[in-house]
């Protein structure tokens, strides 16, 4: 039997079609490249998948930032990533295991 973060690897690999390895420490923006609306799309589904309940005033952008960085934006943050580290909160995949455990999304 797979453990829950098996599972969420599983279904990170079959969302997202992602190939290296992951951990814990895996943030979704940062180190997997969702922002925007593929945020809100990759949380609404693994929010139902795992019947995971997110507060009604979950705010994506604190964790996904804008959705269509511009060009020089991409491409600086491709390099240099810190951009995004000083304007998003991680959401790494050591919470959303807890998240799947408790049933609900335990941070503010």
């Amino acid at each position: 039997m797979a453990t829950t973060f098996e599972t969420l690897e599983d279904f990170i690999r079959v969302e997202l079609l992602y190939k290296k390895p992951l951990s814990r420490k895996t943030r979704l923006a940062e180190d997997l490249g969702l922002a925007g609306d593929d945020g809100v799309e990759f949380i609404e589904k693994f929010s139902e998948k795992f019947e995971v309940d997110f507060p009604d005033d979950f705010d994506y952008l604190k964790y996904f930032g804008p959705e269509g960085i511009d060009l020089i934006g991409a491409i600086k943050s491709a390099f240099i990533k810190k951009e995004l580290r000083e304007t998003t909160i991680p959401i790494t995949l050591g919470q959303l295991e807890e998240a799947m455990v408790k049933k609900e999304w335990p941070y503010s």
